[in-house]
């Protein structure tokens, strides 16, 4: 076998002008320096949107694109922004993330380039072929409709068609500029290796769509929430607060969300790397409404049924099972 190495580098880690590391020259920059040093690999974090603590491993969805990415210069140089507009979406910051900017000044930006496109069929075409892409733009639209409160308590789900259209927009340009990026480092001998988080978010288009595969009450909300136990960093363990699936309800429907997000996934990297896989074998299931996750118990998860299924969808994707917690012989077979 090939002795081969590589290099852990999130996109918003990577040095740019607008407030966050994006799909700019910047990313052709850094595999040309990867390529340049002899490395094969390049690992990125989930590429999915983040959540109020920009983590996207507890993300609105497991299938789209982080709209923070999306290169400004890109978009200008396409003649959906003026010069000005692009100036004035430089960062003050050079050495950190500005995600309070972020938050408050890029959609608005985004929303205006997606008024200027003149390929409209071709945006709605990228986004009917993608369901999951789709559920995800509307979700965001309605949310935003109803003053972005979780989708739990919303009062209506009606939305403006504009916000429904930049969403679509900001999901066809993120993969089309992703699409270049990764030829890009291919052809210079670089396979990227990408991240999947095991959970998702409860205010997530994923659960809002597919109510049914998620332990949920009457009143849809968590029967029980994700976590791990307590161990040698932490007296009472990790509570993370994911909705736990409901493995029976996927595994009458053949793992089909899970093969579909695969996939994609497989289509989008070289490589996957799955976030605490060992929870395919079992998983730590923490009462909704505890305090901490030592209340938690150790619960069976799907195990080969997954794995086959996995193995059915990534062709010849290389999958990466990450080998950290409490790893049992059962997981290890796995």
């Amino acid at each position: 076998m090939d002795r081969k190495s590589g290099v852990l580098m999130h996109i918003s880690s990577l040095f740019g002008d607008y407030s966050i590391g994006g799909f700019g020259n910047e990313v052709k920059y850094f595999i040309d320096f990867l390529a340049d040093c002899g490395y094969s690999y390049w690992q990125v974090l989930p590429f999915c949107p983040s959540d109020e603590c920009n983590s996207p491993y507890k993300s609105p969805s497991a299938f789209a694109g982080n709209p923070y990415f999306i290169s400004l210069p890109t978009l200008y140089q396409k003649g959906l922004l003026t010069e000005s507009e692009l100036s004035c979406q430089k960062q003050s910051t050079p050495y950190v993330c500005e995600y309070e900017r972020l938050y408050t000044e890029r959609l608005d930006v985004l929303k205006l380039a997606s008024s200027r496109v003149t390929n409209q069929m071709e945006i709605e075409t990228f986004v009917s072929q993608n369901p999951y892409i789709e559920n995800f733009c509307r979700f965001m639209a309605i949310k935003k409709a109803n003053s972005d409160k979780p989708w739990l308590e919303w009062e209506s789900e009606d939305y403006h068609e504009d916000d429904f259209f930049m969403w679509k927009f900001i999901q066809y340009e993120f993969f089309n500029e992703w699409t270049e990026i990764k030829k890009y480092a291919n052809n210079k001998g670089i396979q990227i290796i990408g991240d999947m988080p095991i959970y998702v978010d409860l205010d997530s288009s994923d659960v809002w769509a597919n109510k049914h595969l998620f332990k949920l009450d009457e009143k849809n909300l968590p029967v029980s929430v994700a976590g791990v136990p307590p161990d040698y960093f932490s007296a009472d363990g990790q509570l993370w607060g994911n909705p736990i699936y409901d493995w029976k309800a996927m595994e009458n429907e053949n793992f089909r969300w899970w093969k579909d997000r695969i996939s994609l996934m497989s289509k989008m990297f070289d490589g996957i790397r799955i976030d605490h896989f060992r929870a395919i074998d079992s998983f730590w299931e923490i009462p909704f409404q505890a305090k901490t996750a030592k209340e938690g118990t150790m619960s069976k998860g799907p195990g080969l049924k997954l794995i086959d299924a996995i193995k059915e969808s990534c062709g010849n994707t290389l999958i990466i099972a990450e080998d950290l917690g409490f790893i049992t012989e059962d997981v290890i077979r796995l």
